[in-house]
């Protein structure tokens, strides 16, 4: 229902004998939700989180949009609502065995809000 919380989780696991490394968890944020900023978590200290507004073609920690104010174009922190997808780079390795996930929220966008739209 619009306004419920969903927790989106994805998980990696070694099923290799030896470490892996190059490890990268990328989730698309669907139609019909919104980013909830602040609720990324992740399983371990050494992953690197960016985010998508342009369906994954572009990558950043912290997105700009452009908007104008008094007449000029000036760079402002991405809306939740521009969020497309939420990646995980871990920089290490991940040895055998071994799980890494990582976590984000997202609230159910409410059709009336955007004229029936989701």
């Amino acid at each position: 229902r619009p306004g419920d919380v969903i927790e989106y989780r994805l998980t990696f696991t070694n099923h290799q004998d030896g470490p892996v490394t190059q490890v990268v968890l990328n989730d698309p944020i669907p139609v019909g939700v919104v980013f909830v900023p602040g609720s990324v978590t992740a399983s371990r200290e050494d992953l690197r989180v960016e985010y998508s507004i342009d369906s994954g073609a572009t990558w950043s920690t912290d997105p700009k949009v452009e908007v104008e104010e008094a007449g000029e174009m000036v760079l402002r922190p991405a809306p939740a609502e521009a969020f497309t997808h939420v990646r995980w780079t871990i920089t290490g390795s991940v040895n055998p065995g071994a799980q890494v996930s990582g976590r984000f929220r997202a609230r159910v966008a409410d059709p009336a809000a955007n004229g029936g739209e989701s």
